[in-house]
């Protein structure tokens, strides 16, 4: 994670590409946007990754699998790692996908 953090510092990031950067397996770049769909915003990953619930959240969800679920379970299991979600948090503006992409929000 802390290469996530030098990746990522001082600049706005999607929800997913957050979610990606933290090295969850089976929590790749397509997993981690149909993850993130269904995420209100960083504030419930961050709940999600303290107090687990990710079964419930996203097991009925298509193409997120029970090995993924049992991955962010175990994300939420290990404290460092929960730790380093929230520095990287505090440190990264959350962004619209598109925002990301082209700077600026779609109009229309």
């Amino acid at each position: 994670v802390r290469r996530s953090l030098a990746a990522v510092e001082d600049s706005g990031r999607p929800l997913s590409r957050i979610l990606q950067s933290l090295g969850i397996r089976h929590v790749g770049s397509v997993v981690s946007k149909i993850v993130s769909t269904r995420l209100s915003g960083p504030e419930e990953l961050l709940s999600l990754a303290e107090g687990g619930g990710w079964e419930a959240k996203i097991g009925d969800v298509d193409g997120v699998g029970p090995k993924v679920v049992q991955a962010l379970e175990g994300f939420a299991a290990d404290p460092k790692a929960v730790d380093d979600l929230k520095r990287l948090l505090k440190r990264v503006a959350v962004v619209e996908e598109e925002e990301q992409l082209t700077g600026r929000r779609r109009r229309g």
